[in-house]
């Protein structure tokens, strides 16, 4: 497919290293190497969310505490 339009965009000397080694892993170009990245970030984000981590469920009543505490706090001083 021919592509018409242009994107660039800065990046440091160790970002284009690893875009280079991505490229040389897919066997592919530098700009193919990006786009796969990017396609398949988008094709990841779209994918309805699994169950939450347990762990992050697990906090979330200890931060509401801790803010409830902090507020005490703040309303005795």
């Amino acid at each position: 497919m021919a592509r018409y339009s242009r994107f660039t965009f800065l990046c440091d000397l160790d970002e284009r290293r690893a875009i280079a080694d991505l490229a040389a892993r897919l066997q592919r170009s530098q700009s193919d190497a990006v786009r796969f990245v990017v396609i398949e970030a988008v094709r990841q984000l779209s994918q309805p969310q699994a169950d939450p981590d347990p762990a992050r469920v697990d906090a979330l009543p200890i931060q509401a505490e801790s803010q409830q505490s902090e507020e005490g706090i703040n309303a005795n001083q």
